[in-house]
């Protein structure tokens, strides 16, 4: 990682040295920094306001959560609006209200479709609070959003806009995945296998076939023995076992080691489950310190969990740019906490028989996945040089503004030595100057400097599913797991169904 940092740096202080040649700019910047600690009381507002709503959510009191998120006012400005729409839609799908889950889902949706960040957002957050810019949801949380809403669809039996959000959830799983995430740990396993059970839940079987083939193939070029192998087997076991496709059958019969599957004609049912809460973003301050005594490297560090070397070299190549004006300079970075634990575990029991459930997804891994810290890092550091740049630049300023004050007609008449002594004076009067809007603007940077810790608080730490046969008429399914027990009755229909617990 130090490697990847030293580049970025080096590319940082190029744009830093632009910067540098343009005072102006620089004085606005630093009008903005100002203004911004205005601000930073809203900033506290939505923090406290969250931790009440999560509390409730976290003790299942999801009415009360719901009505607390119209009760935090900075929920209600723009830049949060993303987070207030996810937040409700995936309340509301707690509380049972599918149809009001996707009106807010997908205003979310359309958000992001419609929203991106103008040029001048995109400066601006290198030098204030990203905490006041919009937020615009991370690449896990837009992967979330399509499951939630294809759930909510097949709840309200409209099988073709399922259909169209597993779709969508397998394009935002390749994206990820094109992010050098692993492939039995990555989302793309769970994408198709979720496209396989709408597609067989919808009556598609030859597309439900292809989409589980697809989510097996991904599982097989990792390690079999790992998350989804049951589900996504078993799926494409029945189905190659319905069409007829025997080769594949037994083809993937003996890679898997499953060499039974379902082939009552009363359907199956698939039982999804939320487990834990994913994690939450906390503030941390990274420092660039010296590692070396009387040498110019730089470690970024946050005095715990994360020490990253920076050679000097990465300033070297810069003009005018030293080393040591970033020795102390504190970056805010948003770090990923695990709060819940996603070893949960279950079982459903009907007809004798007792089906464990097994983890699909692991929200913990995607949200603290290390090229997601990468990116944190990146943003943290581009934010702070900025502000650094604003500092020395204003400093500069301040100094030349300070000794353009000598007055040629007062000094005529005076020796030499007296003109020596005003333009002393003068430069005296200017490094003060200089060093008190210096120190000024350092204060102004301190203050401010905050990661984003804004995050889809609601999202689970894992999801989990067990497949299980159905006999004709009435089935009574009792679900035993970790936060207590449950006694469904099902009536099979034939086909696949979806329900979640």
């Amino acid at each position: 990682m130090s490697i990847f940092l030293h580049t970025q740096i080096q590319s940082i202080l190029s744009m830093f040295n632009i910067m540098a040649r343009s005072i102006f700019t620089y004085i606005k910047q630093s009008l903005a920094i100002v203004t911004l600690a205005v601000q930073l009381a809203a900033c506290g507002g939505y923090t406290k306001g969250m931790q009440q709503y999560s509390s409730e959510l976290q003790s299942n009191n999801y009415a009360e959560a719901y009505k607390k998120l119209d009760n935090i006012g900075s929920l209600q400005n723009s830049r949060n609006n993303f987070i207030y729409l996810a937040e409700k839609g995936k309340v509301a799908r707690l509380l049972g209200w599918y149809d009001t889950s996707n009106y807010y889902l997908n205003q979310a949706d359309n958000l992001l479709e419609d929203t991106y960040k103008k040029l001048g957002e995109t400066i601006g957050s290198n030098l204030v609070n990203p905490m006041v810019t919009t937020y615009l949801a991370q690449d896990y949380e837009r992967f979330m959003l399509h499951y939630y809403k294809a759930l909510n669809y097949i709840q309200l039996q409209d099988k073709d806009a399922a259909v169209v959000e597993a779709r969508r959830i397998t394009l935002q799983a390749d994206r990820l995945t094109e992010k050098n995430m692993r492939a039995t740990d990555g989302p793309g396993a769970f994408a198709y296998t979720l496209q396989g059970i709408i597609y067989e839940q919808a009556g598609n079987i030859n597309d439900a076939f292809i989409s589980y083939r697809n989510a097996v193939d991904i599982i097989l070029a990792g390690n079999a023995s790992q998350t989804n192998v049951r589900l996504a087997g078993e799926g494409l076991l029945t189905t190659a076992q319905r069409i007829g496709f025997v080769s594949e059958y037994n083809k993937y019969s003996e890679l898997l080691h499953i060499t039974t599957v379902n082939t009552d004609s009363a359907g199956s049912v698939i039982l999804l489950h939320d487990a834990g809460w994913a994690p939450q973003k906390e503030n941390r301050y990274f420092h660039f310190n010296s590692y070396i005594p009387g040498n110019n490297d730089l470690l970024f560090t946050d005095n715990n969990q994360y020490n990253i070397p920076v050679q000097q070299t990465a300033f070297a190549s810069q003009n005018n740019v030293q080393a040591w004006w970033f020795k102390g300079l504190r970056v805010a970075t948003a770090v990923p906490i695990i709060i819940s634990n996603n070893g949960w575990s279950g079982t459903a029991n009907v007809g004798g028989s007792a089906i464990s459930f097994e983890k699909i997804q692991d929200l913990n891994q995607l949200a603290s996945r290390p090229e997601l810290m990468k990116q944190e890092i990146i943003k943290a550091v581009i934010r702070a040089l900025a502000k650094k740049g604003v500092e020395i630049a204003g400093q500069e300023t301040a100094r030349a503004i300070a000794k353009s004050g000598g007055d040629d007609e007062k000094d005529k008449g005076k020796t030499d030595a007296q003109k020596a002594e005003e333009k002393r004076k003068r430069e005296e009067k200017a490094d003060a100057i200089a060093g008190g809007v210096g120190l000024l603007l350092n204060l102004v940077n301190q203050v401010s400097e905050r990661a984003d810790t804004r995050t889809w608080s609601s999202l689970p730490a894992g999801i989990y599913a067990a497949r299980i046969p159905l006999q004709k008429g009435t089935n009574i399914v009792t679900v035993n797991g970790a936060n207590g027990t449950k006694t469904m009755e099902i009536t099979a229909t034939n086909q696949l169904q979806v329900m979640t617990w």
